[in-house]
């Protein structure tokens, strides 16, 4: 319901110092605070200090039942909000990839920018894989209905979409290891999303200019754009 998400959030935001979700990349996750509300909705088992009551394997055979961002978290972390630091099968994973609805893929992803819940699947994901699994949830953040966006934490709004797409890029960019995709790739998903999402295009161009086109080496990548019709006057700064 709308007003249990919006007392969670505001819950969350007075204790937590506003922290966005979206930057939580520490070892404990918010969690204890959305076990209180759930646990309301009757959804907490707690026969074992979590929720839900699936193991890891039980999930893999439910997956029709995985439907809820409960589910996913409590697959990675315990009722504390820890890391569980046990195996999370990759094929789990990946079936919540392409089946899960979007607050439970967000909820996903949420876990899987915390480096001890990545670690845990297993075998490895991909650098393709996960840059494909964000950019999809990205995506779905965009064209999502807007009454879904407003109601729920687990779907980005556009402002902070826009803000957290461009510092998970300049993130990507600067990474010296092979735990990511080309620059190739970043610039092609880029060109895409702003020619594909017009009214997007708007808030995106902004964060991107003022957080990855800081940097005068990544703007020359990005150079050929000058003569583009609509890339080009969004990013001035390119001419200089």
């Amino acid at each position: 319901m709308p007003s249990t998400h919006e007392g969670y959030r505001r819950r969350v935001e007075r204790s937590r110092g506003v922290r966005r979700w979206s930057r939580l990349t520490n070892s404990r996750l918010e969690w204890t605070a959305a076990s209180a509300v759930l646990s309301r909705r009757g959804v907490q088992d707690g026969t074992r200090g979590r929720l839900g009551g699936h193991s890891a394997a039980e999930s893999l055979g439910c997956l029709t039942s995985m439907s809820a961002p409960t589910e996913v978290w409590s697959t990675f972390l315990d009722a504390d909000g820890w890391p569980r630091r046990r195996p999370v099968p990759a094929n789990l994973v990946r079936r919540w990839f392409s089946a899960a609805p979007l607050e439970a893929r967000g909820t996903l992803f949420q876990c899987l920018r915390n480096p001890d819940c990545r670690a845990s699947v297993t075998p490895p994901l991909s650098p393709q894989e996960l840059f494909d699994f964000y950019v999809s949830y990205f995506e779905s953040c965009i064209s999502a209905d807007p009454n879904l966006v407003k109601e729920s934490r687990w779907v980005l709004a556009p402002g902070d979409l826009s803000r957290f797409i461009a510092q998970w890029l300049q993130e990507v960019w600067r990474s010296k290891s092979a735990d990511h995709v080309s620059h190739d790739a970043i610039v092609s998903w880029l060109e895409r999303i702003l020619l594909q999402y017009p009214g997007f295009a708007a808030l995106l161009s902004v964060n991107v200019a003022d957080i990855l086109f800081t940097s005068a080496r990544v703007r020359r990548r990005f150079l050929r754009w000058r003569a583009h019709p609509v890339l080009g006057p969004l990013f001035p700064q390119l001419r200089g």
